[in-house]
């Protein structure tokens, strides 16, 4: 029995204690769908247990005008007849804004 007096005040005599964590995760140019990071021992811990992984994995959004599809992406435009014929010019805006 833990006198009265001998209580960790942060864990109120359980422990553990709750705190969160940030962790700064780079994801690189071209990263695949469904990649993930890991980061060894970082998840919680308790007393006679083996601390576990934090794992962080990407998820890809869809794009209004863009799909992906490995490393490459692409664009779907409908254009008329004549112009698939006789050529045509068109603009597109890239993901980085030019």
């Amino acid at each position: 029995t833990v006198p009265p007096g001998a209580i960790c005040g942060a864990c109120r005599g359980k422990g553990i204690v709750q705190q969160q964590a940030k962790f700064s995760v780079r994801v690189p140019p071209n990263c695949p769908d469904r990649q993930r990071f890991t980061f060894p021992g970082m998840a919680d811990e308790a007393p006679d247990m083996e601390t576990g992984d934090i794992i962080i994995e990407v998820q890809e959004k869809p794009h209004h005008t863009f799909s992906r599809l490995g490393d490459d992406l692409f664009m779907e435009r409908r254009v008329s007849l004549l112009d698939a014929l006789c050529g045509v010019r068109f603009s597109v805006r890239h993901l980085d804004g030019t």
